[in-house]
């Protein structure tokens, strides 16, 4: 199981550039939306984050990869779990990282 861990945490530092125009393009929902900026920044960077992840199970797709990862010693349900723990936690920690940005904006500009 570390090494499905292992392989896709690979796989997503090749997706550094995804990740940093989605921050960028959500900050700047934040700074021209204000208030709705928040929402939309949410929805941006969840969205596009969960793109990345569904190209996990691409890539995995690529060359019959699922077939070779299944000959481990793993099964498809765990194979499953993982790829719904890192879907669920690369989106979770994307949404707390815009929240914390969106509430530092509010306290440091907007004053409220």
């Amino acid at each position: 199981m570390k090494g499905l861990w292992l392989k896709d945490w690979l796989f997503l530092k090749t997706q550094w550039l995804a990740a940093a125009l989605t921050f960028a393009l959500a900050l700047g929902a934040l700074f021209i939306f204000k208030q709705t900026g928040i929402a939309v920044g949410m929805g941006i960077t969840s969205l596009t984050m969960t793109f990345v992840m569904l190209a996990t199970v691409t890539a995995d797709q690529a060359n019959h990869g699922i077939s070779f990862l299944l000959t481990l010693p793993i099964t498809a349900s765990q194979y499953a779990r993982q790829k719904f723990a890192l879907l669920f936690g690369v989106v979770a920690g994307t949404i707390a990282v815009i929240t914390g940005l969106s509430l530092i904006y509010c306290q440091l500009l907007i004053g409220h």
